[in-house]
C-alpha cells in the first residue's frame, strides 16, 4: 500500500521537511514584496489544500487500513492517487479564497504568487531526488525506492530554479504589465514539467498525470499573458 520515503530526516520524510522550508520562504517573500493579506490567504489555502487532498484521497479509498496504520500517511503511498488528491485539494481551497476576495483581486496578485511559488517549488523539489544505497546514518536514513525517477525529479528542480531566476530578473530589471509574471510562471512551469517527464522514458509511466497538468498550466499561462497585454 505504501513505500518509505527515499530519505528520512530523523523520523520525518525529507520531502516533508523541505515542504515546510519552502512554505516558510514563501511567506518571507510575500512580506518582502509587501503583498496584500489576500495573497497570504491564497498561499495558505494552496498548501493546506494540497496536503489535505493528498492524504484525504488515500483515507477515503481505504479507511480501515489507515485507521489500523495511521503512521503510514507520513510516507508516500505506492499510487498516483495522491497527485490528483493534492491537485484537487489545492484547486478547491484556492477557489474558496478567490471567491471570498472576488472583489479585491488584481492582476498583480498573480505576479506575487509567481514570485513566491517558483522558489518554493524549487526548494521542495530538492527533498525528492536523493540517491544512494540503503543506509542508516545518524539523522539520515536513505533507501533506494523509486531511484529510477531520480533524474526526472532532479531535472525538474533545476528547471524550476532557472524559472525562479528568470522571473525575479524580470521583476527587478524589466517593465511589465501586471499579470505577465504570473502567465510566464505558468508557462515555464509547464515546460519544466514536460521536459522533466521525458526522462522517464516509459509510456504509461506515473508521470502521465503530470503531462496533462503541464498542458493545463501552459494553456492557462498563455491565456493569462494574452489577457494582460
Amino acid at each position: 500500500m505504501y513505500i518509505p520515503s527515499q530519505v528520512l530526516l530523523g523520523p520525518l520524510p525529507l520531502s516533508g521537511v523541505m515542504l515546510i522550508a519552502s512554505a516558510t520562504l514563501s511567506f518571507i517573500l510575500l512580506e518582502h514584496l509587501h503583498a496584500p493579506s489576500r495573497d497570504q490567504d491564497l498561499l495558505v489555502a494552496i498548501i493546506f489544500g494540497a496536503l489535505l487532498g493528498e492524504k484525504g484521497i488515500y483515507i477515503l479509498t481505504d479507511v480501515g487500513y489507515f485507521i489500523r496504520h495511521p503512521s503510514h500517511l507520513i510516507f508516500t503511498p505506492q499510487s498516483t492517487l495522491g497527485f490528483w488528491g493534492a491537485v484537487a485539494g489545492a484547486v478547491l481551497a484556492a477557489g474558496s479564497v478567490i471567491f471570498r476576495h472576488r472583489h479585491l483581486w488584481r492582476w498583480s496578485d498573480t505576479d506575487m504568487a509567481a514570485l513566491t511559488l517558483a522558489p518554493a517549488l524549487s526548494i521542495w523539489g530538492l527533498g525528492i531526488p536523493w540517491i544512494g544505497g540503503p543506509s542508516n546514518l545518524w539523522l539520515f536514513t536513505i533507501t533506494t525506492h523509486h531511484l529510477d525517477h531520480f533524474a526526472t525529479y532532479f531535472l525538474w528542480s533545476l528547471l524550476m530554479m532557472l524559472t525562479t531566476a528568470f522571473l525575479w530578473s524580470l521583476y527587478w530589471y524589466r517593465p511589465r504589465q501586471d499579470g505577465q509574471l504570473g502567465g510566464t510562471f505558468l508557462l515555464m512551469t509547464a515546460i519544466s514539467m514536460g521536459v522533466a517527464s521525458l526522462t522517464t522514458g516509459t509510456p504509461g509511466s506515473p508521470f502521465t498525470e503530470v503531462q496533462w497538468t503541464a498542458w493545463l498550466l501552459a494553456v492557462t499561462g498563455y491565456r493569462l499573458m494574452t489577457m494582460t497585454l
